[in-house]
């Protein structure tokens, strides 16, 4: 799988939290995942929408049509992602503009809004270089989870 994602270490309470997929969707372990609007507690695999907002990555692959309707996403916790663009150590990471990939966040005068606080995906633990993998610290599950 392209610039798919591995889970390192399990967040608050294991950090996974169920989402409605669509059944005619196959899925890859360690897809980022973001909000379906059309289906309360939806979710579709993350594709070059930028300004998404992001519930997880999948914790198991699905095919297509194989009746499985929910998928486990890991919310909190650490995952190896791919960059979109440099990456520096410290920087808060985004759903990139290329399918599966974070990017660092736009925080110049005018950049930061509200589409870019939303797609928060969490916070880089190390450089990289656009295409290279990185360690992130997950940045999507609410206190109490």
């Amino acid at each position: 799988m392209t610039n798919g994602a591995r889970v390192q270490a399990e967040g608050v309470h294991g950090g996974v939290l169920r989402f409605i997929v669509p059944n005619g969707t196959a899925l890859s372990k360690g897809w980022l995942m973001v909000a379906n609007a059309a289906v309360s507690r939806g979710a579709v695999p993350h594709s070059t929408n930028p300004t998404v907002r992001p519930l997880g990555i999948t914790m198991q692959s699905k095919d297509v049509n194989d009746g499985i309707v929910t998928v486990g996403l890991q919310r909190s916790g650490r995952a190896l992602m791919y960059a979109d663009g440099v990456i520096t150590t410290g920087d808060v990471v985004v759903a990139g503009a290329v399918a599966n990939r974070v990017r660092r966040m736009n925080t110049t005068a005018g950049g930061l809004s509200y589409q870019e606080i939303n797609a928060i995906v969490g916070r880089a633990l190390e450089n990289a270089v656009d295409g290279g993998q990185l360690m992130i610290d997950l940045l999507l599950s609410g206190v109490g989870y």
